[in-house]
This record gives structure tokens, sequence and C-alpha cells, in this order.
């Protein structure tokens, strides 16, 4: 589902979403969850695109490349129903006996993931054409966030990769993924959170 949201809520969604600076923040995946384990979902990609507005509005330009910075939010019923999953990623959650929640995140590597291309362009010739055209080059990672509804009290990912990066602060929790770790044949990333 594809939200359109009128150009003032979007500039703080913006915002938010590339608040760590840097191209490589650019492209994100952020859930939202409430107590229940459901909530949003918010994604902002990077994609290759036909003539839009700017072009058709425009004369005099001989407009060479283009990529759109595209925006979609939705909710979802509760983390621990069965097939939540964004192409490959793979979602589950649910509470513990000691009363924490979860959110256990699989990540797939390797050539045959899905799921970069959806947030990012990942064809090496259309990433180089497109260099010079965004602003501090194409995004080279894209950034997990979790929202929970409570302090975070663990972030954790296995495997250890270069180019994998994780924090938590508060109740918030954040994994950066480089598209050269994705690449690399190997075990699935896990991410787990609890709050």
């Amino acid at each position: 589902m594809h939200v359109r949201l009128p150009l003032p809520a979007l500039v703080p969604l913006a915002l938010a979403l590339t608040a760590c600076g840097g191209s490589d923040s650019t492209v994100a995946l952020r859930l939202i969850l409430e107590p229940d384990l459901s909530g949003r979902v918010v994604a902002a990609a990077l994609v290759d695109g036909g003539e839009g507005l700017v072009e058709r509005v425009s004369t005099g330009v001989a407009w060479e490349e283009r990529a759109q910075l595209v925006f979609a939010a939705g909710r979802f019923e509760s983390l621990s129903l069965a097939g939540l999953l964004f192409a490959d990623l793979e979602l589950s959650g649910g509470d513990t006996p000691d009363g924490l929640s979860y959110l256990r995140l699989v990540i797939p590597r390797g050539p045959d993931a899905r799921w970069p291309s959806l947030l990012t362009i990942t064809d090496p010739d259309r990433r180089e054409a497109l260099e010079d055209v965004v602003k501090g080059g194409v995004p080279r990672a894209v950034r997990f966030v979790v929202e929970t509804p409570r302090p975070v009290f663990s972030a954790a990912f296995r495997p250890e990769l270069p180019g994998v990066d994780g924090e938590r602060d508060g109740s918030r929790a954040q994994l950066s993924i480089s598209l050269d770790s994705v690449a690399l044949e190997g075990d699935d990333l896990v991410w787990r959170i609890t709050w």
C-alpha cells in the first residue's frame, strides 16, 4: 500500500529517516511498534524511475538520469502472525515468559537476496551512472530502525560482519548494513531486539 502524504507531513518524515546524515542513511525500513506488537512500517527507497513531473513541465533541458526517493507507509496487525515478510526479509516477534517482548529480523545475504533492490538501486552500472546525480552518491547502506513502546533492553546481530553496525538508544534500535556485506555469500544476518 502506498500512502500519499501532504508535503508538510513528508518533510518531518524525510528528516527522521535521513537524520543520521550522509548518503548511507537515505534508504531505510522503519518499524514503529505498539505494546500489542502491532505497528506501522515506513519505507524510504531510492528507485529507478521513468519520466516524472519535472521532466514533463520543463523545456530547454535534456534530462539524462533519473532516480526517485519513494516513501511508503502501512500498518500490520502483529509481529507474532506468520507471514510478515518484505520480499525475503522475515520478521517475527512475541512476548517472553519473563515479561519482555522481542523482534527477530532475518536478513538474507548473497547474490540471491531480493530485499536490497526494494530499497535502493543495486545494479552497478546504474549506481555508477547516478553517482554524479544523487548528492553524496547512491546510498551504499540500508538502515533498519525499530521504535519500541518501552526502552530497548538488548539489540544484537549475528554473524559479526564488516560494514554492519548496530546501536540502541532509549526505545530505538538501529542496524546499518552496507550493500557490500549483503552481497557476500554467507549465513543470513539475524538481528534480535528485546524490550
